[in-house]
């Protein structure tokens, strides 16, 4: 595959290794990492080719070694842009490649030319160009019910010959190419997390109920004593089943000032308390 192939197909997050998955007999074991904002090469570096083991490919940088001996994680990922030509070898290998119980992927860079080139580039995806999720709540900070996304990655490439004014000529000799990139990311999901209702956060659990609509008692734990019908141990309930205030811890009280009070009606009439109150 050559570079305007390269440079021109559409790549979640500009991963140059992806391009590896357009190859038939390559199966990867991670849905997860295809490459956009994937800080990590370890899951994406287990793929299998034509069934082979995980950790039994190759993968080359203009024909060195690029992985971690350990795991045989890919170590070093060139921008897209520097990419001179992309080449997967499944099987029935030349008698240069080996080390490999499964495939051979093979990257070489670009390298300078007698003309100076550059390139810049910036690609973008934010949530204002994106569709509303079905399940998607309106935030009550925002006003918008999509989740904040926010990436742009940029960057660019310069190539040439070496030339220093009056002391060296590097014209069909001596070349140069160098590149930058980087990527900038905010993002947000969506979820759905049980936080203390107004009414518990006044320490008053009257109203916490199982989804049956059972009370769920809140017990002292100060006056744990040994259960005298048998084994084990027995509390006290508090006084309508509301916290007194010694018990509560003042590092927790500042907690929670911090957590947000529900911005969703309960699906269900009783809603159960899923929290664990803070006690001395």
């Amino acid at each position: 595959m050559g570079a305007r192939s390269i440079s021109e197909l559409p790549l979640n997050g500009r991963q140059s290794f992806t391009l590896v998955l357009l190859v038939p007999g390559v199966q990867p074991t991670s849905s997860g990492s295809n490459g956009f904002a994937d800080a990590s090469n370890q899951a994406f570096s287990r793929l299998k080719i034509n069934g082979g083991s995980t950790t039994g490919n190759q993968f080359l940088l203009d024909g060195a070694m690029d992985t971690l001996p350990t795991i045989n994680e890919v170590s070093v990922i060139p921008m897209v842009d520097s990419i001179a030509e992309f080449r997967v070898m499944t099987n029935t290998l030349p008698a240069e490649f080996g080390q490999t119980s499964g495939g051979v992927v093979n990257l070489a860079t670009k390298t300078g030319t007698n003309e100076l080139h550059r390139t810049a580039y910036e690609f973008v995806r934010n949530d204002a160009l994106n569709a509303v999720n079905r399940f998607a709540v309106v935030n009550t900070a925002t006003g918008s019910a999509k989740p904040k996304l926010r990436y742009n990655q940029f960057g660019g490439t310069v190539g040439g010959p070496v030339w220093i004014s009056k002391i060296y000529n590097g014209h069909d000799k001596t070349f140069f190419f160098v590149g930058y990139e980087q990527w900038h990311q905010r993002s947000a999901s969506i979820g759905y997390n049980t936080v203390p209702t107004p009414l518990q956060r006044s320490r008053d659990f009257s109203q916490a109920r199982t989804s049956t609509g059972a009370l769920i008692p809140i017990y002292d734990p100060n006056t744990t004593t040994p259960n005298p019908a048998g084994n084990g141990f027995v509390r006290t309930q508090f006084l309508g089943n509301a916290i007194s205030p010694q018990r509560m811890d003042p590092l927790s009280l500042a907690v929670l000032k911090y957590i947000p009070l529900p911005n969703v009606t309960p699906q269900k009439t009783h809603s159960q308390m899923r929290t664990i109150p803070f006690f001395y």
